[in-house]
C-alpha cells in the first residue's frame, strides 16, 4: 500500500506518519485485499484481519477477544503483509525469526569463521540469517544428507558427521584456533558438546536449541578457560518478524526452500510422523487448512 500524498510504500504502519512526506493516515482511508492485513490490538497484541470488500474490520469498533479492551480500527497497530506469502509469513514467526536471532547472538562479521550445529530449519536459517549479515565462511555439521544439501545451498560448507570430523576441518579451515562463534541449533547434550568443541578460545556459542537436560556438557572450568560467551534464550519472534519481512519481501532473504512437503491439515499425523522418521527427505511439512 502507498501514501495517498507521495506515493512512498508504505510497510509498517505503527506510527500513522508517512516516513517519507510526513503526512498522516487513517487506515479507513484505503482499500486494501481481503485478509492482507494485520491489526492489532493496542493492548495485548491480538491479531484481527480485514475481512470486507475494503479489507477493513467488522465492526470497526469492538471489544478485544482477549483482553477485553475497547478497539478503533483507526487506532489499532497496522501490519500490511503485501509482498510476503502465506508461506513466508508462517516462517517469519518461527524458523526464520529464532535462526536470525541466533546468527545475531554470535556477533557475525564478514572475515570470521562460523559454525551452524545441526541443519533442521532453524539451523538452515541460522545459516542464511549469518549470510545475510555478512559472513563468507560458515561450517553446517549435520549427518542427514538432505539437511546438508540445503545448508550448501544458503552458502554453508556441509561437514558430514558420519564421515568427517568437526573438530579437525573447523581447526584446519581457522588454522588451528577452531569457529569464531558456534550457533547451536539442536537442544541436545551431544550438540553442546560439539559445539565447547568447536569453538575458538575467546570465542561465542549462540544457542537456541531447545534444551531438556539437566546439566550442561561442559564445566564451569571448561568455560572459563576458553573465555567463553555463551548466549542462551527463547527469540523474541514478533519483533524479528516486522524486522525480517522487508528483506524477505525483497528477496534479500530466501526462505521457502526449507519447505520439502505440504500436506492438508487432516492429513497432520502422517505430517508428523513423516518428519519425525525422517523418509522422504522431508525436511519442513506445511499444514494447509
Amino acid at each position: 500500500m502507498h501514501c495517498k500524498h507521495c506515493d512512498y510504500a508504505l510497510w509498517n504502519l505503527r506510527d500513522r506518519i508517512c516516513p517519507e512526506c510526513g503526512n498522516a493516515f487513517l487506515p479507513s482511508e484505503y482499500e486494501f485485499v481481503p485478509n492482507s492485513i494485520r491489526f492489532c490490538c493496542t493492548e495485548c497484541g491480538q491479531d484481527y484481519y480485514g475481512v470486507d470488500d475494503k479489507g477493513h474490520l467488522v465492526p470497526t469498533e469492538f471489544d478485544c477477544v482477549r483482553c477485553g479492551s475497547p478497539q478503533r480500527m483507526d487506532d489499532m497497530l497496522v501490519l500490511p503483509t503485501e509482498g510476503v506469502t502465506e508461506e513466508q509469513a508462517l516462517l517469519l514467526g518461527d524458523v526464520t525469526a529464532t535462526g536470525y536471532f541466533c546468527a545475531e547472538q554470535a556477533g557475525i562479521h564478514a572475515d570470521g569463521i562460523y559454525a551452524v550445529v545441526g541443519c533442521g530449519p532453524v539451523g538452515i536459517m541460522a545459516v542464511i540469517g549469518a549470510r545475510h549479515l555478512g559472513a563468507e565462511m560458515i561450517y553446517a555439521v549435520d549427518t542427514i544428507p538432505e539437511r546438508l544439501e540445503l545448508a550448501r545451498k544458503a552458502g554453508a560448507v556441509p561437514i558430514d558427521f558420519n564421515s568427517e570430523d568437526p573438530v579437525l576441518v573447523l581447526h584446519d579451515a581457522a588454522e588451528g584456533r577452531g569457529a569464531d562463534a558456534v550457533m547451536e541449533a539442536v537442544g541436545s547434550f551431544a550438540s553442546h558438546r560439539s559445539a565447547i568443541e568447536l569453538v575458538r578460545p575467546g570465542g561465542t556459542i549462540s544457542s537456541v536449541g531447545v534444551h531438556t537436560e539437566t546439566a550442561f556438557a561442559f564445566t564451569p572450568a571448561e568455560a572459563y578457560d576458553k573465555n567463553l560467551t555463551y548466549k542462551v534464550g527463547r527469540c523474541p519472534a514478533r519483533v524479528y518478524m516486522e524486522r525480517l519481512a522487508p528483506f524477505v519481501r525483497d528477496g534479500q532473504l530466501d526462505i521457502s526452500g526449507v519447505i520439502s512437503h505440504r500436506f492438508p491439515l487432516e492429513r497432520g499425523p502422517e505430517a508428523y510422523r513423516l518428519f519425525d522418521e525422517r523418509r522422504d527427505q522431508c525436511t519442513k511439512v506445511l499444514l494447509t487448512p
